[in-house]
């Protein structure tokens, strides 16, 4: 299953791909306003409606979505991406018992001497688990312990709200999550 994040790389990838792709840009409208030009000269569509309002309307709709504004999108959208997924965990601490604990708003992790180890993606510090990685084993507790923070990593962009707005744009593409929906 593809991750929120790679959901999000991959569509910004495909945007930017098409944007270059497409006829160069900046685009303008001709005089009637029912053509988009490129900065080449070169008409990049007529634009055609039920009305003269409505077919200027689109034509300059189109002009101004040209593909410089969506690879400024894409770079802007790609930072956000990168912000918003960037998990910063804090230290492990010792528990009662040899357990070790990391806990964070929204994320809880524990270490047991037996070298297990399980991760819970939460809502709030006291919220109930929206994500649990069960128990696993693992040979020492530094693994238990990286097995955790990789898990966490990887699972709690899926819960950040500005990721899932920014998803819900590509909301008809088949490899969208329903559960990313943030409505």
């Amino acid at each position: 299953m593809t991750t929120l994040t790679e959901f999000l790389e991959s569509r910004l990838r495909e945007d930017e791909e098409r944007a270059l792709q497409a006829s160069p840009s900046p685009w303008h409208l001709n005089a009637e306003h029912d053509e988009v030009i490129a900065v080449d000269d070169i008409e990049v569509c007529r634009a055609f409606a039920l009305s003269s309002n409505q077919q200027r309307n689109t034509a300059r709709f189109i002009a101004e979505h040209d593909p410089a504004r969506v690879l400024r999108e894409v770079t802007a959208k790609r930072a956000i991406v990168e912000r918003e997924s960037k998990v910063t965990l804090p230290e492990w601490k010792p528990d009662c018992g040899g357990d070790w604990v990391l806990s964070g708003t929204g994320f809880f992790a524990n270490y047991w001497p037996d070298n297990t180890v399980s991760a819970s993606i939460t809502d709030g510090f006291d919220g109930p688990a929206l994500a649990d990685s069960g128990i696993v084993p693992k040979e020492s507790r530094a693994a238990c312990q990286l097995f955790a923070e990789e898990w966490i990593r990887q699972h709690l962009p899926e819960r950040c709200p500005i990721l899932r707005d920014l998803a819900s744009a590509y909301s008809n593409h088949r490899d969208y999550q329903p559960e990313w929906s943030t409505t």
